[in-house]
């Protein structure tokens, strides 16, 4: 090694530990709320943040794909990591025998152009709603070997044959607050569209949809079905997929954290360790619901927290542990990497969240 390679090695040095940052909904509303209400977020800390950051694009954009992106797996054959077996696993312990989806409860408004879905999934369905919906569409699809479950975490899925199981399907977090139409399957899949049309008429005359209706609650208008992958076969045995990066701990006090951290068999955590040592991933998604809701006030709230419980803990760790490599995935297809002190002098510093919306 030379004299000038020696010296630069001091300078580029690679870092021992990655700590990405996952943050969904941060951007994805800002450009409207700001045209519509004027809405500029207040923030101390995630501004000063992104400015000392470069950002690389065409990563995968979605909640549930930014996670599997981060720890490197492979999506230019378009494939997608078998999400509802490793929830399923998880929940039960054991691989299922047929093919599976994870099953989220939707409401759908009707327009007179359109069909939207509701921002948030239904989640507030008492065990009595739960066993009769749960009964009824059991005992339609029978005929179809198609099975509805759900675990104790609360979690829907529906089994079924391997040769009923889509191409494609596309996360919930994807679909929930938009219209359904560029969603849907094409004409090719006639037999999958023929079940959803079914369950979509099944659960429209359903008693426990009328009577939530007459309460003023959303009703169950379908389940949105999605999670599954080309290795979903290979996973009904102890195999994994193999990712190209090897993850430690798991940070997430939400819904598919634990799932995510046992699928990359690595350590849960609900709040952040008291010391990292190893490749780390943190899943921030308290935006979600206000980002969902459309709820201004709610959302920032929540974002002073999270720069508050994590953004700033981890600026102070990563600034005085050069060993660590902070990453942040926005979830939108951006990934932010520190810069070089050199990068800094030529990038003009931004003043607000706004200014970073695509």
């Amino acid at each position: 090694m030379s004299l000038k390679s020696s010296r630069l090695s001091r300078y580029f040095k690679p870092a021992d530990i990655t700590l990405t940052i996952c943050i969904p909904h941060l951007f994805d509303s800002l450009s409207e709320w700001n045209a519509n209400f004027s809405f500029v977020p207040e923030t101390d800390v995630l501004v000063p943040f992104f400015n000392q950051f470069f950002v690389s694009k065409n990563v995968l954009a979605g909640f549930i794909p930014s996670l599997y992106a981060v720890v490197g797996f492979d999506d230019k054959q378009k494939r997608f990591p078998p999400h509802a077996v490793y929830c399923y696993y998880y929940d039960f312990n054991e691989f299922p025998t047929d093919a599976v989806l994870l099953a989220t409860p939707i409401h759908l408004q009707t327009g007179m152009t359109d069909v939207t879905v509701d921002g948030l999934a239904v989640t507030d369905l008492s065990s009595i709603e739960i066993e009769s919906l749960q009964a009824l569409v059991n005992q339609h699809f029978q005929q179809d070997n198609l099975r509805l479950e759900i675990s104790a975490s609360g979690r829907w899925y529906v089994l079924l044959p391997f040769a009923l199981m889509p191409e494609t399907t596309y996360p919930a977090d994807n679909v929930l607050g938009n219209s359904l139409f560029p969603f849907l399957h094409h004409t090719q899949q006639l037999e999958w569209n023929r079940l959803l049309n079914e369950l979509q008429m099944l659960l429209y005359g359903a008693t426990v949809n009328q009577q939530r209706e007459n309460k003023g609650l959303r009703s169950v208008s379908s389940f949105w079905l999605w999670g599954n992958s080309q290795y979903d076969a290979q996973c009904t045995t102890d195999k994994w997929v193999n990712f190209t990066r090897s993850v430690r701990h798991v940070v997430a006090g939400g819904f598919d954290g634990k799932a995510f951290s046992h699928a990359l068999q690595a350590k849960w955590h609900k709040y952040l360790p008291k010391t990292i040592n190893g490749d780390t991933v943190v899943i921030i998604d308290n935006l979600l619901k206000p980002s969902l809701c459309n709820d201004t006030e709610q959302w920032q709230y929540e974002l002073t927290r999270i720069e508050t419980d994590y953004i700033r803990p981890l600026m102070q760790l990563h600034q005085t542990n050069n060993n660590i490599e902070l990453v942040i995935n926005t979830c939108d297809g951006r990934q932010w990497r520190k810069k070089h002190w050199y990068q800094s002098l030529f990038v003009r510093k931004k003043h607000s969240l706004v200014d970073y919306v695509m």
